[in-house]
């Protein structure tokens, strides 16, 4: 802009140019009541007060308009920041002079590295992902006035879409949150976490001791799941691991014993003792026997122990009966018996023994005992192969059972106990 002098009219005029690529070009007079005076080629301070949101990391802020580099927006992109005023250059940008949340000023910033808000949340940038709700006080709120639209309580534990995302002045991020396709509002991204992925189950068969005193069992393999019994009370102890499920956060395993199911657990919390489970505690930590009617019994189909109180089941153990069906050869009787006095440390007959025998009939034909052994007279070393098939019929008529759990039966279960039993 060059002064143009005053015209006969009285009035005083301007003659003005425009930087168009990059050359002066005179675009007419204008009367100078028409004009204010910067104080540089940025132009006057024009005042703005509107939030934007910083789209472009690739941008410069600057100190001053002799270009003194302050920043990058490498930093800064996806923030909202407060646009006070803003400048035309002579250059053709626009610049806006930023403040933060803190009311601590950023600097001067080319307007095409920006995108202004209606509100102080900020632009809509793209989202498109799964979330779960972790938080049962937050609000959702219907705007950016906050304006509550309901609370969290009913949506906790749930897992909704997120199909865009707000970065507000104050600095959080908010979610706008559908449940299918009813939006249900926006919510503080810290109330969110990633929900838990099961990416495949499958079917398997083995035996895992639980190194876990912490938590409890989950009735899905997913920790956000309802919870089940308490770990530390199968601590040590082994049991049968039926399903894997492969999931976001590791591999689960669900387990049973034969008494029923445990549920699902980190399979990081146990070891795998499968190439010799018939050496452990098959039904998790024994009972007293010290209950009223105490009772035995063996069903052949479901190859189970029970110990019973009267009707009720006390605990439940893996066992193998005869190889064949009641009354046919290699098989083990039906009917009412008891616990008989004789005992021992081992046996051997025929080729094969066990370890820790109880006689239920016939005094001393068939018993209850470990799995078989090695050799004549140990109570340390087992038939590897046979005890591989507990929990199948694979005897010659005796009950088999793992090695703790015959030891156990073999110095706690009192003498004449009733014994039934049954296909």
């Amino acid at each position: 802009m060059n002064y143009s002098g005053q015209h006969f009219n009285g009035k005083k005029y301007y003659t003005l140019y425009e930087n168009k690529n990059k050359k002066d070009t005179w675009v007419g007079y204008l009367e100078a009541k028409d004009i204010k005076l910067a104080a540089g080629s940025q132009g006057v301070y024009q005042s703005l007060n509107r939030y934007v949101t910083i789209t472009n990391k690739n941008y410069n802020t600057w100190s001053n308009f002799s270009w003194k580099k302050r920043a990058t927006t490498a930093s800064m992109a996806t923030k909202t920041y407060l646009a006070k005023g803003m400048y035309r250059h002579y250059n053709g940008a626009t610049y806006y002079s930023l403040s933060d949340n803190k009311n601590h000023w950023v600097g001067y910033l080319n307007a095409s590295a920006a995108k202004q808000a209606t509100s102080a949340g900020g632009i809509a940038q793209k989202e498109n992902r799964k979330v779960r709700i972790n938080s049962k006080t937050a609000t959702f709120w219907r705007n950016f006035n906050w304006q509550k639209k309901e609370s969290a309580a009913k949506y906790y534990g749930k897992v909704y879409t997120v199909k865009c995302k707000y970065r507000h002045f104050n600095g959080a991020w908010y979610y706008s949150i559908y449940n299918g396709n009813t939006w249900i509002g926006y919510l503080n991204a810290g109330f969110t976490g990633t929900p838990h992925t099961i990416y495949s189950t499958k079917n398997i068969n083995r035996y895992v001791r639980i190194n876990s005193n912490s938590g409890n069992f989950y009735s899905q393999a997913d920790p956000n799941s309802s919870k089940k019994g308490a770990k530390k009370t199968y601590k040590g102890y082994m049991a049968q691991a039926t399903k894997e499920a492969k999931t976001s956060s590791g591999t689960y395993y669900y387990v049973v014993l034969p008494g029923g199911a445990l549920g699902w657990l980190k399979a990081s919390e146990t070891t795998n003792v499968h190439n010799r489970f018939y050496m452990y505690t098959t039904g998790g930590r024994y009972p007293s026997l010290k209950v009223k009617n105490l009772n035995i019994q063996v069903s052949v189909k479901k190859q189970r122990v029970y110990i019973r109180s009267g009707s009720k089941t006390i605990y439940t153990m893996l066992c193998s009966t005869g190889l064949g069906l009641w009354p046919n050869n290699l098989s083990t009787p039906y009917g009412n018996f008891k616990i008989q006095a004789e005992r021992g440390n081992s046996f051997w007959f025929g080729g094969s023994g066990g370890a820790f025998y109880r006689s239920y009939h016939q005094h001393g034909v068939y018993l209850f005992h470990t799995v078989p052994i090695a050799y004549p007279g140990t109570t340390t070393a087992f038939n590897h192969i046979e005890g591989m098939k507990l929990g199948r019929r694979a005897s010659h008529g005796c009950i088999r059972m793992s090695v703790a759990d015959a030891k156990w039966f073999y110095y706690n279960m009192p003498g004449n106990t009733p014994v039934k039993i049954y296909y």
